[in-house]
């Protein structure tokens, strides 16, 4: 359990890291030509939400007491001027009944929903140059540099932590790879950027879902495969044919062989 804790420690610290390397990348404008576009949409969507909720808080508040009164009727119609078929229709006898009511806040969800499909979508595709350089980031740290600190990347190296394969001897480059594009979601990140542009935006909204949902399902099964293996392996490990070790560790009677060094080497020593 202690190495489980180290483990998630060092991941946390690693990804904070390529994070804010990427974020700073993305954010240089003549590197991410998108960045503006992205930011301007983000908020536009943001302020929509604010929109939908303050109408629907009003709405509330309006029929709280199961009435909405001509006065009531006419400061909605005014703030909310976009909305307003949506309770015209509804009160051309001056009574909203409770069936209207949900009707009302139904249809809103659903006009709510449509828009956020289409600015995620948007969002989603001002953002490709941003995911492509977290991805690149992502594998340089955690599968090139990692491969030239020794299997260790800062995080590793604060809580002590080393990746080798499964051998205890250092682990090649290809596995390390492997190993990333398992345990960051790379695989899941590419899968999406691909629909971007063979999809439209509501097939585009399911499949994200469920690639979200499959990305959830590799991340709880690398977890449970770490606490139920004596070795601590993840589903990443057992793929890539590595594991995590504890460099302070000397009880565990694993040796960990360098990559200046052969076994028969360290034995005749």
């Amino acid at each position: 359990m202690k190495l489980l804790f180290k483990r998630i420690g060092a991941y946390i610290l690693d990804m904070i890291l390529v994070i804010l390397v990427a974020s700073l990348i993305s954010s240089l404008t003549f590197i991410n030509k998108d960045y503006k576009a992205y930011n301007s949409t983000y908020n536009e969507y943001s302020n929509r939400l604010i929109v939908y909720q303050d109408f629907i808080k009003d709405l509330e508040d309006n029929y709280e007491d199961e009435e909405i009164d001509d006065e009531e009727y006419d400061n909605l119609l005014s703030n909310y001027s976009e909305f307003s078929i949506y309770i015209t229709n509804r009160y051309e006898d001056k009574v909203i009944s409770n069936e209207e009511y949900e009707q009302i806040l139904n249809d809103l969800l659903d006009l709510y929903r449509d828009e956020s499909i289409s600015y995620n979508y948007k969002l989603s595709k001002l953002n490709v140059i941003s995911s492509i350089i977290l991805i690149i980031c992502l594998i340089l740290y955690f599968g090139i540099i990692q491969y030239f600190m020794n299997g260790q990347t800062l995080g590793k190296r604060i809580f002590n932590l080393k990746v080798v394969n499964k051998n205890n001897e250092k682990v090649n480059l290809g596995c390390l790879l492997v190993r990333t594009m398992i345990v960051t979601g790379i695989l899941v990140s590419l899968s999406q950027i691909l629909c971007l542009f063979i999809l439209n935006e509501n097939d585009y909204y399911t499949a994200s879902y469920y690639m979200k949902m499959i990305s959830y399902g590799i991340e709880f099964m690398i977890l449970i495969t770490i606490l139920l293996r004596t070795d601590s392996r993840g589903l990443h490990d057992l793929i890539a044919q590595t594991k995590v070790i504890d460099v302070n560790t000397k009880s565990s009677g694993d040796k960990v062989i360098d990559a200046q060094y052969t076994e028969h080497d360290l034995t005749k020593k």
